[in-house]
């Protein structure tokens, strides 16, 4: 191997490491992501007032009130699931395990 074949391979592999490292930044945050979520639904339990603060994306939220205690989960795409509290904080348990699983897999 000559040195021009050398420093492209080097090349190659600096590059394969930067795309796994944008994988375990990315699986990083949805993992915190989930972990916020589990947190969230944990709290509704603990809330005395049923007052909470609805996120509607990009920082803005709105004041609503806990009117049972199901959540609706997106399923697919344009789909709703009603769910009870503890199945669901069982599926996003599991999605962080899963996605703890994948950040491990792909170091």
């Amino acid at each position: 191997m000559n040195e021009q074949e050398y420093f492209m391979q080097m090349q190659m592999l600096g590059q394969e490491a930067e795309k796994i490292e944008q994988q375990v930044q990315m699986i990083d945050q949805q993992n915190m992501e989930l972990m916020a979520v589990r947190e969230s639904v944990a709290a509704m339990k603990d809330n005395k007032n049923k007052e909470i603060l609805a996120n509607l994306g990009k920082g803005i939220f709105v004041k609503a009130d806990i009117k049972d205690e199901n959540l609706f989960v997106n399923v697919f795409a344009m789909t709703n699931s009603e769910k009870y509290r503890c199945p669901v904080s069982k599926i996003k348990k599991n999605s962080i395990a899963t996605s703890n699983s994948k950040r491990i897999n792909t170091r």
